[in-house]
């Protein structure tokens, strides 16, 4: 169970950025940050850069970096190798930051091409209707997009922005205080194996991806409006899916309804409980004691399954991994009013950004252990700094740009990487990059059973849910 070693400091980069030309699939919060990002922080030339779109949300931004290269089409299973391949060159690095735009079929068509490729979260090209109770599992996408892995392909990093991303990097950063803290004697890791040996001697049982968001406007939600600080579409989407979670060694007792998938070796569980509807006790800085929404994502399965330790094909060791999103409170009123009347009777998707007048994203990793207390570290960045940094960003678009950054420049170290998840990238690399963003960086201790309770056993955790009332 190798994993890739820390890149060199004094390695010369195969490719320079500023040679790169970059496509991007979607003109959504996240790619109007990211092109800000490239254009005055990376210094591209706004001439390399292709945006591909159903809809050009920000005329006015596109003008004001220069780029005139943007392609309004809606990329389908049939277009989709015309449309993007047509862009597509060894010298190309290709996003994929739309919803609904397949992964595993953009990896392929960049893998003939030899370029290079991104994404933020594994997509499918739809997801099932909300009614539905067998939606796309991030379990399933994810199986189908490392079945592509083949060894010498082009680097391809999938699921990697703020969370999944970078979430990664921060846990093994957690793992590194814990260890300075609390052990005598250890060595930084070096390998998967290393880092899987620090977590098991930490007694580390349960890592929570714990977020609160408390970014406002002044103007209060309109009836029939879904405000987010983020992709409205992307959030449904997630929300509406059943709740997955990496499934730790050390849990005595499936929850009830559930699917487990131990048996498969499998690091994953599915409730039969959205995640809109799944509720669990978390904490944050400022937000202290919570209770958050437990929604898919790549991380719980990737993390869970990255600190997996096998002795003769039998599960020793791994950690109870998810996401507890407590999103702002404009956004917890439009959950609300989607749980009652479904995503058809919105008529307005608001991205706040500019209009943010207050607030901030604690964005971190809150990591339980039998030995010692329950350590949180992460961002409490504000969306006024993250404007700062890079214009028209709020909190919560930074923190994943900036990370998507980084890992643009890891994979031109490492051209011919293949398929890789943020796990699998050298965390000193990217932490050393992003955390500089991320700003101001917080670690600090609870108390013992301050959450969930000491056996970290996951029904400690879970509140019922409204299902179930």
């Amino acid at each position: 169970m190798g994993t890739f070693l820390n890149a060199p400091t004094e390695r010369l980069l195969m490719y320079k950025i500023s040679d790169m030309n970059f496509v991007i699939i979607g003109y959504g919060s996240i790619a109007q940050s990211m092109l800000v990002m490239l254009v005055e922080h990376a210094k591209i030339n706004p001439d390399k850069i292709t945006i591909i779109s159903m809809e050009n949300k920000n005329p006015a931004l596109l003008e004001s970096l220069g780029i005139k290269n943007f392609l309004m089409q809606t990329i389908t299973p049939n277009n989709h190798q015309s449309i993007i391949g047509a862009h597509l060159t060894t010298t190309t690095v290709l996003l994929n930051l739309a919803v609904q735009v397949s992964s595993a079929d953009l990896i392929v068509l960049a893998q003939e091409k030899k370029a290079f490729y991104l994404d933020t979260g594994i997509e499918p090209w739809q997801y099932q209707s909300e009614n539905s109770t067998h939606a796309t599992t991030n379990m399933a996408l994810r199986q189908q997009v490392m079945a592509l892995k083949q060894a010498g392909q082009r680097t391809a990093i999938v699921a990697h922005g703020a969370n999944p991303g970078f979430v990664s990097i921060l846990i093994k950063q957690a793992l590194l205080k814990m260890a300075a803290d609390h052990l005598e004697h250890w060595q930084t890791p070096a390998t998967r194996d290393d880092w899987i040996a620090l977590a098991e001697t930490l007694s580390v049982r349960v890592i929570q991806i714990a977020e609160r968001d408390t970014q406002v406007r002044a103007q209060p939600r309109q009836a029939h409006e879904f405000i987010n600080t983020w992709s409205v579409s992307g959030l449904i989407s997630e929300g509406l899916q059943q709740a997955e979670l990496g499934w730790g060694s050390h849990e005595q007792t499936l929850p009830q309804h559930c699917t487990g998938y131990p048996a498969d070796h499998a690091a994953t569980i599915t409730l039969n409980t959205q995640g809109i509807n799944t509720r669990v006790k978390t904490w944050t800085p400022n937000g202290l004691h919570l209770e958050a929404l437990l929604i898919t994502h790549n991380e719980a399965i990737s993390i869970a399954d990255y600190f997996t330790r096998y002795d003769n094909h039998q599960i020793i060791y791994r950690p109870t991994c998810y996401y507890a999103y407590h999103p702002s409170d404009a956004t917890v009123e439009s959950i609300a009013f989607l749980r009652q009347f479904g995503s058809r009777h919105f008529d307005k998707h608001t991205i706040i950004q500019d209009d943010i007048i207050s607030g901030n994203d604690e964005l971190g990793v809150l990591v339980f252990s039998d030995k010692y207390r329950p350590l949180w570290l992460g961002s409490c960045l504000s969306a006024e700094k993250a404007r700062k940094q890079v214009r028209g960003s709020n909190a919560t678009s930074l923190q994943v740009v900036s990370s998507i950054y980084a890992a643009i420049l890891w994979m031109l170290q490492y051209p011919d990487a293949g398929i890789v998840e943020s796990d699998q990238l050298d965390h000193a690399f990217i932490w050393n990059i992003t955390h500089e963003f991320w700003n101001p960086m917080l670690s600090q201790y609870l108390t013992q059973g301050q959450v969930g309770n000491h056996s970290h056993q996951f029904d400690s955790f879970l509140i019922k849910s409204p299902a179930e009332d």
